[in-house]
């Protein structure tokens, strides 16, 4: 998947890059990875650090889009407007709209 931003962390600091068209992200000067960590802008999505094997320089990741595209939101009002339920998860300026179809 393209356009995901990877930070791996190794015993010199973090080090960063984007996953191209391919879905590949690459370190070529960073040291031995410890952890890995996947930042998915556009759904607000950011993982956990991943622990990573050291001794290995490739590694294969994928991504469940079902779990990333899911809202959860706690003690929020939703709001009526017109046919739809609104809700302002990401700020007043960015609400989101349900309407039944």
């Amino acid at each position: 998947m393209p356009n995901i931003d990877v930070t791996l962390q190794t015993a010199g600091g973090p080090s960063e890059a984007r996953t191209d068209s391919d879905g590949v992200a690459f370190f070529p000067n960073a040291g031995k990875p410890q952890t890995a960590v996947f930042r998915i802008r556009v759904y607000h999505f950011e993982s956990e650090p991943i622990e990573l094997n050291a001794a290995h320089n490739e590694f294969y990741f994928e991504i469940n889009g079902e779990a990333i595209t899911q809202v959860r939101f706690h003690d929020e009002r939703l709001t009526i407007e017109g046919n739809a339920l609104l809700m302002r998860y990401w700020g007043e300026d960015r609400p989101m709209r349900y309407a039944k179809q």
